[in-house]
């Protein structure tokens, strides 16, 4: 079952030298949004049903977008941010997906079944997908990095093709340590548990060494989060030339996972101007 359970804020930054953003979520204009009525709704690891309180929603790219009401003007608020970033990825990754939907509040049953699943204490289920449905939940599930690793679990990526590739970056990454050292760079903010860059041999981050399922997640949300912040993630310095420092793309610590992922989602997700083979 694929879920995000690390509460992480965010804000934008943007250091020289790094990728061009693709779309400004934060200017996204407001939007008309359309009525939700109640609805029901059932997630499978407890079987208990939920009721979604009227909201508001919108149609992206053919996929519905359903924000649960707030007690104040921050449902239509959610609507445009959410609207913004799913009109701000390239098309195609919307391609899996029927549904997103912002829920009000986090799922404590949900949270407690989780935990116990994974033997950690204190989770916080930020997300959750089944299908072609997108969950986000309460205020921290309701951010760009939370959105962009679920969108992830909608592409169909071969688990076969994903070690084979892993094993390549490996590789790539060896090298580099080797060579010199490798850093990681923030997003405006400090990386928080689980979703740290581990810039090394085996996952990408430490919530990725779950299972493949999620370092294929957390890939697509490192790429994503640099075109959407406009920032590097990491940034290496050669042991020949201390005072040479240069930031680094995901594309080029982990060419292989990018061409996997660009592949499966026949997406430019470099932002390079081509899909790479």
């Amino acid at each position: 079952m694929p879920v995000r359970a690390t509460a992480v804020t965010h804000a934008p930054a943007k250091p020289n030298g790094a990728p061009k953003p693709s779309g400004a979520t934060t200017a996204t204009a407001p939007v008309k949004s359309k009525p939700v009525k109640p609805y029901r709704l059932k997630f499978a690891p407890q079987g208990k049903k939920y009721r979604f309180r009227a909201g508001a929603q919108q149609s992206i790219h053919g996929v519905k977008l359903l924000v649960e009401q707030r007690r104040s003007a921050t449902t239509d608020q959610l609507l445009t941010q959410v609207g913004g970033w799913m009109q701000s990825v390239p098309a195609r990754l919307l391609d899996g997906v029927d549904k997103v939907q912002v829920l009000r509040k986090h799922d404590r049953g949900l949270n407690s079944w989780v935990n116990k699943l994974q033997g950690s204490k204190g989770g916080i289920v930020e997300g959750l997908t089944r299908g072609a449905e997108i969950t986000l939940f309460g205020a921290t599930g309701t951010t760009f990095e939370t959105f962009a690793h679920e969108l992830a679990h909608t592409v169909p990526v071969s688990l076969k093709a994903w070690k084979a590739a892993a094993r390549a970056d490996d590789r790539v990454v060896g090298r580099m340590n080797r060579l010199g050292t490798l850093r990681q760079h923030f997003f405006g903010h400090e990386y928080l548990g689980n979703d740290q860059p581990r810039l090394t041999k085996g996952a990408v981050t430490v919530y990725g060494t779950t299972n493949r399922s999620e370092d294929i997640a957390e890939s697509l949300r490192l790429l994503l989060s640099e075109r959407h912040y406009g920032a590097a993630f990491a940034s290496f310095q050669p042991d020949a030339g201390a005072s040479h420092v240069r930031a680094l793309a995901f594309a080029k610590i982990y060419p292989h996972r990018t061409a996997l992922l660009e592949q499966a989602s026949r997406s430019d997700l470099d932002g390079n101007g081509r899909i790479n083979a």
